[in-house]
This record gives structure tokens, sequence and C-alpha cells, in this order.
């Protein structure tokens, strides 16, 4: 039974659910876009690939202890989700040239990439 607050029983289950789901759906967006980078870009995937062997092993899966060896994979895995935002929060701009790079007129900037 639900004592303080003004939601009853029932509504309180459904946004708890309706937080459930929201996690579930952002994690795997993020997931999904992790498991894209490497098919997109094998090149990438197979200098990760590299460090994954050279510090964890073939043999054994990494741990907590190797993610601070790991800065490739960090490297990769924030890329990824910089290249696909889970939340893409974009603005356009009329900003024709930010020095020194030139962006057409109907580029989107997100707050990751400023």
């Amino acid at each position: 039974m639900v004592t303080e607050g003004n939601l009853s029983e029932s509504e309180t289950a459904y946004f708890l659910g309706s937080l459930v789901e929201a996690a579930f759906d952002t994690t795997q967006v993020a997931i999904s876009s992790i498991i894209m980078a490497p098919a997109s870009f094998p090149k990438a995937q197979a200098v990760v690939h590299a460090q994954l062997d050279a510090i964890v092993g073939q043999d054994a899966l990494p741990g907590f202890v190797d993610w601070t060896s790991l800065t490739r994979v960090q490297a990769f895995i924030l890329e990824a989700l910089r290249w696909r935002p889970v939340n893409p929060f974009g603005h356009t701009f009329d900003i024709v040239q930010v020095r020194p790079v030139e962006l057409p007129r109907t580029s989107v900037w997100y707050a990751s990439t400023l």
C-alpha cells in the first residue's frame, strides 16, 4: 500500500513499470549501437580486438580490473555512443562556418559533439 504521495497503488506500479521500460529501451539502443560500430568499422574493430588479446588474452573474459588498461575499448564504446546517441537531442543552426570547418545549413549539432 502506498502511504505517501498522491498516486494509487496501480498508478505507482504503472509509473515504476514505465521507468523500467525506459531504462530497457535506452540500454537496448546503446548496445545496438556498440554492436553496429564494429560491423561498420572493421579496421577499428581489429585494433580494439588486438588490445583485448594483448591485455586480457584469448582464453579469458575482461573484468573490471582490466577496464583502466583497455583504453581503446573505452574510446571505441564512447565513439559508438557519440556516433549514435541514445537520446539524440539535436538543434539546427544557421551557422555556415565554424572555424576551421564549414558546415551545411542543414547540419544538426548534438550536445555530445559541441
